[in-house]
């Protein structure tokens, strides 16, 4: 299936950009050209990209299931999450007594594609078929209403081109007017202190929780960000750690054989590995995980704050490692594995405790 009609009377601009692409990665091109990903996207329309007419996106989610094997990335401006999987096990209208169906959906498979997403921020999604170092790779891209690129999809050798194909012919618009994206602002995280006695109502309110996401209600009642709220409590329940909290744990669970579960996110989709760490290596900007399936790459000189965090289970205590930037947007996010129902391991909490 041609899905392309080539033009000869391309703008020197976009052949620019077009050529930068096929050596470097969006992202950096969009920054060297004071752009978004999504805006870098538009002035693709002629060439390698079509945008999408999706009038409900959870069909559209509910369809990538029959594509097979794909690699799915995700990222936000310091961490980037690479996971090779199948978009099964759906729960995109509820789950158990959850009812999510309004605001986010479920691609539950722990330890292969392990999903969170949340609908309103998935606007527009364009298909793109793009050279790069001699290699054709084909990927449904999703963006939020800013050009923000919320989730990548790459189709791999395992994956479904028949399906692919229908799925274009369903999906690509007569339509191929760029898409109209608001203007992004950087959003302001305050990590100003607060009073001691609204200090002293999140500690107790903390103590009193039943579970882990009920600290979600916590910062909802307060309006106060992760930090404030890290701030206000006691040690035992948030102390700050030194900055290499975050490479000194990745080793620690690699050399005890340790599975971790990883969050990697940014505000339209959450992806989540699950299992041992691989080979850990550095590069000039990059701290690099390759585990099996998966790859994460992490800005480590990007790194400001990192906490210990301690929240109440339904079966116990359970910890996990924050690591935020500058600004306060959280990088990455690591707990120990553990199965639904069963309590943290003590594992995990030795290698928690040895970090200063």
């Amino acid at each position: 299936m041609d899905v392309f009609t080539q033009k000869e009377d391309f703008m020197m601009t976009n052949e620019t950009i077009i050529a930068e692409l096929e050596n470097d990665y969006a992202a950096n091109v969009a920054k060297n050209h004071s752009m978004t990903e999504g805006e870098l996207t538009n002035q693709r329309l002629s060439q390698d990209a079509k945008i999408l007419k999706i009038d409900d996106i959870k069909a559209f989610i509910a369809d990538l299931e029959f594509l097979g094997k794909v690699k799915c990335i995700t990222r936000n401006t310091h961490a980037i999450s690479i996971q090779e999987g199948v978009f099964t096990h759906q729960h995109l209208n509820g789950y158990k007594k959850l009812d999510i169906s309004a605001q986010a959906g479920l691609v539950l498979n722990p330890r292969a594609l392990d999903l969170r997403i949340f609908f309103s921020h998935w606007y527009t999604v364009f298909y793109l078929e793009q050279i790069r170092r001699n290699h054709l790779q084909k990927s449904f891209q999703v963006f939020d209403k800013t050009g923000c690129a919320v989730c990548k999809i790459y189709l791999t050798d395992e994956s479904d081109m028949q399906v692919l194909d229908s799925l274009l012919a369903k999906y690509i618009s007569e339509n191929q007017s760029p898409a109209v994206f608001e203007s992004a602002t950087t959003p302001v995280v305050s990590n100003d202190p607060v009073s001691p006695e609204v200090a002293a109502e999140v500690d107790r309110d903390w103590r009193n929780m039943k579970e882990v996401h009920d600290f979600y209600l916590l910062m909802y009642k307060y309006n106060l960000s992760r930090q404030q709220i890290f701030r206000s409590v006691g040690d035992d329940l948030a102390r700050k750690v030194s900055n290499s909290s975050l490479t000194d744990i990745l080793h620690a669970a690699k050399e005890s054989n340790e599975e971790l579960t990883i969050f990697i996110a940014n505000a339209g989709c959450v992806q989540i590995y699950t299992g041992l760490i691989g080979r850990i290596f550095y590069t000039v900007e990059w701290l690099n995980v390759f585990s099996h399936d998966n790859k994460l790459h992490i800005a480590q000189k990007e790194i400001d704050e990192c906490w210990i965090v301690t929240k109440p289970g339904l079966v116990g205590e359970v910890t996990s490692l924050e690591v935020f930037d500058k600004n306060g947007e959280q990088m990455i996010q690591i707990y120990g594995q553990r199965n639904e129902g069963e309590p943290e391991r003590e594992s995990w909490r030795k290698i928690v405790r040895g970090v200063k």
